[in-house]
């Protein structure tokens, strides 16, 4: 049976690549055996280089993902509620709403704060010039609230950028150095970092506009400005320890791990949001754990189904959302076969959890 539903994901696959819908890599699996690890098309579109599953990419929203475990792990040794306010742990945000904000909020977008990379100077500007934290800090992530903190959801990678400086705060250290210490070494994620001005990355490679072709390499994006939403690198094969490590709640506890994957926000009919995640609930009621991420030319897509313990990620550098593939696999994963090997899902693809960016 594995090798009919393995054939008929490949099958699949090979479709969505033919049609030009998909570059980059793809890992899938279930009960911890990975079924699917490879790479479609190239790294460069100049050099030929091809993608395998440990071909480096920028993930952009998934990394909320990793600042909510950090925050989670704060909580689990007793140096953080998630109902204190933030003014507690940053003391110079502004006084008339950091005593209204509470952490959860920031972990579920609903502190009201709007979202920094939604302004025209931070899409145009900001992100090609370098501010230091304190200075980016004060500009972009003390805005006037929207709404009252908690009231609904708002995506914001304002909320993930506070955190991240939450977390520095308790631990003294930067947040890659964090991030190093409490779950990259911890899960042996070897491929995994931080990308800011200052990093050195092998095999580092740009990220592809579908509809100009045009290439997005980062020289000119300061990457700090995203720290805590949206800078992280990694690889299918990495991001396949870190999905088993929730699944097994190795990196915090299984209570903070359902409250991690419990719908605290409505974001539409059927996708709530939790801590750092969406969670959705599909057509036959099955629920799973999703966020797309989206900077640069970079998507990715992750995907645990909780119950079925499958694991779906996909990254890809040819600026076309991942999702669809993500759910199309999940269905033959369901079915065991791939009786509707042409519902591939054309762009421009709309969908809300798909315009994320950070």
């Amino acid at each position: 049976m594995e090798e009919k539903i393995v054939a008929a994901i490949k099958k699949y696959l090979a479709l969505v690549y033919s049609y030009g819908l998909f570059q980059g890599a793809i890992l899938v699996a279930q009960n911890s055996d990975i079924l699917i690890q490879r790479g479609y098309g190239f790294t460069d579109l100049r050099w030929k280089i091809p993608i395998n599953h440990q071909t480096k990419f920028i993930v952009g929203s998934l990394s909320k993902q990793f600042t909510a475990i950090l925050v989670l792990q704060l909580v689990q040794q007793g140096k953080l509620d998630l109902d204190d306010r933030i003014i507690e742990y940053l003391p110079d945000y502004r006084l008339d709403i950091g005593h209204k904000i509470k952490v959860k909020h920031l972990l579920t977008n609903t502190s009201g704060l709007a979202n920094y990379a939604d302004r025209y100077d931070f899409r145009r500007e900001l992100r090609k010039h370098y501010l230091d934290q304190s200075e980016f800090y004060r500009a972009y992530c003390m805005p006037d609230i929207l709404f009252l903190p908690g009231s609904r959801y708002d995506y914001s990678n304002t909320n993930f950028n506070l955190l991240s400086y939450i977390a520095e705060k308790i631990y003294n250290r930067n947040f890659g150095e964090i991030l190093q210490k409490q779950v990259f070494s911890v899960l042996d994620m070897r491929d995994s970092g931080i990308i800011s001005r200052l990093s050195i990355i092998n095999d580092y490679y740009p990220g592809y506009n579908f509809q100009s072709g045009s290439q997005f390499y980062g020289q000119n994006i300061f990457w700090d400005n995203y720290q805590g939403a949206g800078n992280i690198y990694s690889t299918v094969a990495d991001l396949f320890k870190w999905n088993q490590a929730l699944l097994s709640h190795s990196l915090i506890n299984k209570k903070l791990t359902d409250r991690m994957f419990s719908p605290h926000i409505p974001i539409d009919e059927n996708s709530y949001y939790g801590y750092g995640i969406v969670v959705t609930y599909l057509p036959d009621s099955t629920k799973i754990i999703e966020h797309p991420g989206k900077l640069h030319g970079f998507l990715s897509y992750n995907m645990i189904c909780p119950h079925h313990k499958i694991s779906i990620t996909i990254l890809s550098n040819n600026g076309i959302p991942p999702r669809p593939i993500g759910l199309n696999i999940l269905k033959i994963l369901q079915e065991g076969e791939c009786k509707q090997v042409n519902t591939v899902i054309l762009p421009p693809y709309s969908n809300a959890l798909d315009n994320t960016i950070g």
